[in-house]
């Protein structure tokens, strides 16, 4: 599925300039407040407007709200709807959406076009009110009759998911009212609007109202993006770099991404960076990556803050700082992100750009843990093990390991074995399991338990099978071992040469047991020679 999000955007609303444009130049204020104060609603309404504008005399958000509601209450309905949209913005008051939705539905009854189309999206998001499908699709439509473009531009189901993805909103909508839905989207498209577009091309993605037809889908997307709209550039970037109806194009997909990025698109900017990092349709270039993440990252975007946190830490592209690390992390902490409260919870617990404090590293990697991160699950374990205070510590890091280890976490799998000890049978089933998911560290820990007899029956075959697994993925202990077993012929055919071998691969890697064994082997072999 496109993984994007239909435009609805609250703010579309006749700006300041625009209402000031047709009142007379404000030539006598005196006259115009003794006016307002006698009770006149135009004037009331009038002097409301130039104290938000700030025009032609000091801006006063408060004094504005005043006059507004003045002329509200005598149900001026452009008053009604500015009065509304001061609550919403919280533009000389506290904010109170239920406020912004009582005085939008009195402009709109009013046949305010504006307030209409604002209330439609209220009923669409769910916001301030149950989700009424229906109920949108009525304002939207008493909006788009009225022939007004700004109203049409509005017709628009959906919203925009402001931190990590572009979301479809599949609603619950009756397939006429889509159809009609659809209807308005091609009168808009047809005369240049750019928001039309963009919903016309998931209309006919989606099936909504119109025949399902991929190819005008992506055309109607794409006629949006060229006309410089940016969430449509964003849904190109993602559909060329997933192949998502278009061709697989890595170099599309960051040069669409980069277009929304630089109009101020969140997400947009964290996939260039992505781009840039993994050198996909560009040049690997780790300073643009951190430049592109440090832009969506100070938009609040959690992932983007996640990601430069990781930069400061590993020094990819700055320079390595676990103190501003720990900072980004923690600001997508507190936005939500799991992995940011995984990393953050370790800083905490080793005292890496934050002091240690296990309070709080527990606080952090438990929130993780919780909600299901494997990495958190195994990180909580090793916490508990780490600071066991007897049998309950000992038996809330077994059960945050088998957590992790349900997962297929292969490290939580093979790190049974810290519980010193304990439930031999039980680790050896975990180990087998990450050994047979390829796990060098599993199948050597499992290969001894064979070649010992720890919590299975002593089988030297087995454990050559498994530690040779691990060796020949690099391991230097098995690598070690496997040169055990073939000079003392054990599991494996007894080989001077072959134990040599593995002893100086180990040996190369600074395993110092292995090269002692490598050099008396030698000297048996010299020994075997001057005799």
């Amino acid at each position: 599925m496109i993984s994007c999000y239909f435009r609805s955007n609250l703010d579309t609303a006749p700006p300041l300039w625009y209402i000031l444009s047709d009142m007379p130049q404000l030539e006598d204020f005196a006259l115009l407040q003794e006016t307002a104060g006698q009770g006149d609603v135009s004037a009331q309404y009038k002097l409301g407007i130039h104290y938000l504008s700030g025009a032609e005399m000091p801006k006063d958000p408060e004094k504005a709200v005043l006059w507004m509601a003045k002329a509200a209450e005598q149900g001026h309905a452009d008053a009604e709807f500015r009065l509304g949209n001061c609550y919403y913005e919280g533009e000389g008051m506290e904010k109170d959406g239920g406020k912004a939705l009582y005085w939008w539905t009195k402009a709109a009854e009013q046949g305010h076009y504006f307030a209409e189309f604002r209330l439609g999206n209220c009923y669409h998001n769910g916001e301030f009110v149950p989700r009424d499908e229906s109920k949108a699709i009525f304002w939207w439509t008493k909006a788009a009759e009225q022939g007004k473009i700004a109203t049409l531009d509005g017709l628009e189901p959906g919203y925009r998911n402001k931190n990590d993805k572009y979301d479809i909103y599949d609603g619950g909508s009756r397939a006429g009212n889509l159809g009609r839905a659809a209807s308005w989207f091609i009168k808009t498209a047809e005369r240049g609007n750019i928001a039309a577009q963009f919903n016309l091309g998931l209309y006919y993605r989606e099936n909504k109202g119109i025949q399902r037809d991929p190819d005008v889908s992506m055309e109607r997307v794409s006629k949006a993006a060229q006309l410089g709209d940016a969430y449509s550039q964003a849904i190109l970037g993602h559909c060329y770099g997933e192949g998502d109806g278009l061709p697989r194009n890595f170099t599309q997909s960051v040069h669409w991404y980069t277009m929304a990025a630089r109009q101020g698109d969140a997400r947009a900017q964290m996939e260039a960076g992505l781009s840039y990092y993994f050198g996909k349709g560009v040049p690997k270039d780790d300073h643009q990556a951190v430049f592109w993440h440090t832009k969506a990252a100070g938009q609040d975007n959690a992932m983007a803050q996640y990601n430069l946190g990781l930069f400061y830490y590993n020094g990819e592209g700055v320079q390595k700082d676990s103190g501003k690390a720990a900072e980004w992390w923690i600001r997508a902490a507190d936005l939500g992100n799991v992995s940011a409260q995984n990393s953050l919870g370790l800083c905490y617990q080793y005292g890496e750009g934050l002091p240690a404090d296990n309070e709080k590293a527990l606080y952090w990697l438990t929130r993780a843990a919780e909600q299901g991160l494997f990495m958190a699950q195994f990180n909580l374990g090793d916490f508990f093990h780490a600071n066991s205070r007897g049998g309950e510590d000992r038996e809330k890091a077994l059960h945050w390991w088998t957590n992790a280890a349900e997962q297929e976490d292969i490290a939580g799998q093979y790190n049974f074995d810290s519980v010193d000890g304990e439930k031999p049978d039980y680790k050896v089933s975990w180990w087998t399991s990450a050994a047979e998911q390829g796990h060098y560290f599993a199948q050597y820990k499992l290969g001894i338990c064979f070649l010992v007899g720890d919590g299975v029956p002593v089988d030297s075959g087995k454990a050559a099978y498994w530690i040779k697994s691990s060796a020949v993925q690099g391991f230097a202990g098995a690598q070690y071992y496997i040169g055990f077993l073939h000079q003392e012929g054990e599991g494996l055919p007894k080989d001077l040469e072959k134990a040599e071998s593995w002893y100086a691969k180990a040996a190369d890697q600074g395993f110092s047991a292995a090269a002692d064994a490598l050099e008396k082997i030698k000297r048996l072999r010299n020994s075997s020679v001057s005799s």
